[in-house]
């Protein structure tokens, strides 16, 4: 009786997760789009420059876009993700919209890129720290195991040198130690490298790169705002959740 309670609990909550999965979907609002490897862009051109903007992903707190800009003007452009933000809400909005911060602005890659260093620096100073502490540890157990010598508690000595010395694994610390620094590494180079930092574009020159923002669950549309010198370019988004 008992097992068939557990084996029906257990599908009902199968049933539960099935019915509430779902997926982001992020539509382009703009007839000006075209495709490439999967991806929907947003085509804008004027006289000074050529833009493309395309969703690439969600995850967590972030969602991601990839930003191209080519400079088609004889003047100098100048590039700032710090300035760039996504813009939601407004008399369309409904009122849990309206309520919400109105503007989104994109994440400084110079400050993460500063950020990053710091846990790295955090990171290997608490190792050393640890490792010191495990030198001098295993220097007072010798000491302890040539005193145990002359000690009429040997067992009881002992017994203590070898908790101590399961109570930290060398190798496993070091191991675990290079898996963070990796995985910091890695992140930095994505900012340094993927992200879309701050540029100074001359004629016929572009670049490109990723531009994220702290996501935002419940609205239904946004538009992403690109401000370039005295220009300010809108890529207008429905967002919508699709059931599996």
């Amino acid at each position: 009786m008992a097992n068939r309670t557990f084996i029906s609990f257990v599908a009902l909550i199968c049933i539960l997760l099935s019915c509430t999965s779902r997926t982001l979907v992020i539509q382009p609002i703009a007839e000006n789009t075209f495709w490439e490897q999967g991806r929907e862009y947003i085509h804008h051109r004027d006289d000074q420059l050529e833009m493309m903007l395309c969703y690439e992903k969600q995850s967590l707190d972030r969602i991601v876009f990839y930003l191209e800009i080519t400079n088609t003007d004889s003047s100098i452009l100048h590039i700032d993700p710090r300035s760039f933000y996504y813009f939601f809400g407004g008399d369309t909005a409904d009122e849990t919209e309206k309520k919400k911060p109105r503007r989104i602005y994109a994440k400084d890659p110079e400050k993460e890129i500063e950020r990053i260093e710091k846990k790295i620096e955090q990171e290997n100073s608490s190792y050393a720290t640890s490792s010191t502490l495990d030198a001098i540890s295993g220097l007072l157990s010798a000491v302890g195991s040539i005193v145990s010598l002359f000690s009429s508690n040997d067992e009881k000595d002992a017994a203590d040198e070898e908790e101590a010395e399961e109570d930290y694994d060398p190798e496993q610390a070091r191991i675990e130690h290079e898996t963070i620094i990796e995985a910091l590494e890695n992140e930095k180079y994505y900012w340094q490298n993927d992200v879309l930092r701050k540029t100074t574009l001359l004629q016929n020159k572009y670049v490109g790169g990723f531009i994220e923002f702290t996501f935002i669950e419940d609205i239904s549309a946004f538009s992403i705002q690109i401000p370039v010198d005295s220009s300010l370019i809108s890529f207008n988004f429905k967002q919508l959740w699709k059931e599996l």
